[in-house]
């Protein structure tokens, strides 16, 4: 009985990790439908700059409570700043081609980073990048037996104790993120649909980059975590850790939901309700910003280009979901075409001019 409560213990421990490293597959799926099998990679990246970082400020001060803390965020700032760039050079100009065209790319641009971490590359004294010979991750967290039971028969180390409060601590503030912020509706919306998302006056670039940021911190932060577990650090880790965490991703998602595939909250308010609310908030926001000057005798609307009844006409379309896509399609391009006569007072704002650009594309790919 005493070994299966210390599995049970290790277990716990070593699968905080990979669900941290599962919910950015989750997010990144939720919002576009693609599985980032760079994800892991990635993952590794975040490993190797806390491995820098530790090496920098040496052993003394890697092991203080400040020296940990920054090996963390140091790890997961330059995972966000990578994320960014995966998605915003490899994963956006490929966003309405062909679902297996991403999926290849997203294969190869793991292999790219894998294999190119262990071409060893220096300039003068600095390393760029590591080589294909594993490394021993420094001990910024010494292992300490904390709590023993019996004869040594249940043992709980520190490290295991400190992954499993980090790694609750970020799903929390993940779960905030996501259902108590304006970026997480935003989020929530674009994984319903994001193109009636971006016709409700969502920026869905933004909202997808900061996805990808915030699914890449994640995993580095998981990497730090396994790398304090298991010391050895090598350029194809991700691999490995990426696979188990797909597989966690799949799973749980079909058993409980995590936000993701989960980021829709169908028990809540209907999405397509937030669209609208979320929209109205930017339009606002927007509209403060850069108010133009009212012509004499008119006044001035929030929106010009989609009045009260086209928005609602255009929400009841695009909540079609299923067999209903061809029918929401011509439905798209008759509202497209019905938004025509409003052309002159649609020009008066960038939002409206947006919403009718944004209207006909999507029409058009229906």
């Amino acid at each position: 009985m005493s070994e299966f409560i210390q599995h049970i213990i290790n277990g716990l421990a070593a699968g905080t990790i990979y669900a941290l490293v599962a919910l950015g597959y989750t997010m990144v799926y939720g919002v576009l439908k693609l599985i980032n099998f760079a994800h892991g990679d990635v993952m590794m990246v975040g490993v190797y700059v806390g491995y820098a970082s530790a090496k920098q400020m040496g052993k003394e001060m890697s092991q203080s409570f400040l020296g940990v803390t920054l090996v963390f965020l140091a790890a997961m700032f330059f995972c966000a700043a990578l994320g960014f760039l995966i998605e915003r050079f490899a994963y956006r100009p490929l966003r309405e081609k062909p679902k297996l065209t991403a999926l290849i790319t997203a294969i190869g641009m793991s292999f790219f980073i894998s294999y190119s971490f262990q071409v060893e590359t220096k300039i003068g004294d600095l390393t760029l990048l590591p080589g294909a010979a594993p490394k021993a991750f420094p001990e910024i967290i010494v292992p300490t037996e904390w709590l023993v039971f019996g004869d040594r028969a249940i043992v709980i180390w520190n490290w295991q104790v400190i992954s499993i409060v980090i790694a609750a601590g970020l799903m929390l503030a993940l779960q905030y993120l996501v259902f108590r912020t304006r970026f997480g509706m935003a989020m929530r919306a674009v994984s319903f649909d994001h193109r009636s998302a971006g016709l409700m006056g969502i920026p869905v670039d933004r909202i997808i980059a900061g996805t990808f940021m915030l699914g890449s911190a994640l995993a580095a932060g998981a990497g730090i975590l396994y790398a304090v577990k298991d010391t050895l650090v090598q350029p194809l880790m991700g691999v490995s850790i990426g696979l188990k965490a797909f597989v966690a991703a799949v799973i749980g998602a079909q058993a409980a939901g995590l936000p993701g595939e989960g980021v829709v909250d169908h028990g809540r308010e209907p999405v397509v309700a937030q669209h609208h609310r979320v929209g109205v908030a930017v339009r606002r926001r927007h509209h403060r910003r850069r108010r133009p000057r009212a012509e004499a005798g008119e006044r001035h609307q929030a929106c010009p280009g989609i009045d009260g009844g086209h928005r609602g006409r255009l929400l009841q379309a695009v909540g079609a979901t299923g067999g209903e896509q061809d029918r929401v399609g011509a439905r798209l391009d008759e509202l497209a075409r019905e938004l025509e006569p409003v052309s002159g007072r649609r020009h008066r704002t960038g939002v409206g001019r947006d919403a009718h650009r944004r209207a006909r594309v999507v029409a058009g790919d229906h």
